[in-house]
């Protein structure tokens, strides 16, 4: 508007892989406008312009993270609809005979690792190499860590956490590693659930089916 930028969208194109294939998708990102120029739906117009291409372009389906919980109601109004929620559990440590054997994850298990995570969920983001890279990277500049998860000998999966919280949990059994790893008297875990909404798909392919849970935790992807 006069040559000054009032609203933006960004997309980025990124694969699913469901468990009967893998589609296209283009991630909407940074969707905003300045608050002077709000209500005059420029954002709206940005969102079903990047629909647009995406259909054009014959991508499968484009998703988004809403940046807060109000604005759920405005993306479905416009098409979207919600293919994830979370659920977070709060809990004291306690005392378990639970004994988990773990050790760091390296650069030549994130194949391994990479297996875990695609039969965890019925759909999700699809990572590179240089997407696990950069996850493990990103925690242990954050005083966190990755690790592999083995009882007696056996791998149960892996997991990323904090110093002091447990962020990612894939295909591991949560509570009791939480119990054996977290060394706080509290923790808090994000997981799928029920209760808060995350991430709303908008399908573009007859057979792209959204009803299906799509993990799509951007935050590293």
């Amino acid at each position: 508007m006069n040559e000054t930028v009032v609203s933006m969208a960004f997309c980025f194109p990124r694969e699913i892989c469901f468990q009967d294939g893998i589609k296209t998708a283009w991630y909407l990102y940074g969707v905003g406008t300045h608050p002077a120029s709000r209500g005059k739906g420029y954002a709206r117009c940005l969102i079903e312009a990047c629909v647009s291409e995406a259909s054009a372009q014959s991508v499968d389906l484009c998703f988004l993270i809403p940046a807060e919980q109000s604005l759920f109601s405005y993306y479905k109004r416009i098409g979207f609809s919600e293919v994830w929620t979370n659920s977070k559990t709060t809990n004291q440590a306690a005392e378990t005979q639970l004994r988990l054997e773990t050790r760091p994850i390296f650069e030549c298990d994130i194949e391994l690792i990479d297996k875990i995570y695609l039969t965890a969920f019925p759909a999700s983001v699809c990572r590179k190499k240089s997407d696990w890279e950069l996850l493990i990277e990103e925690f242990r500049l954050s005083s966190g860590d990755g690790a592999l998860i083995y009882e007696n000998g056996q791998l149960l999966g892996y997991m990323f956490f904090y110093e002091k919280e447990l962020a990612l949990c894939e295909d591991v059994d949560a509570i009791r590693v939480c119990h054996a790893i977290c060394k706080v008297s509290t923790w808090e875990l994000t997981r799928f659930g029920d209760e808060t909404p995350f991430a709303l798909a908008y399908p573009l392919s007859k057979d792209c089916k959204i009803e299906e849970n799509i993990y799509c935790d951007l935050l590293y992807n």
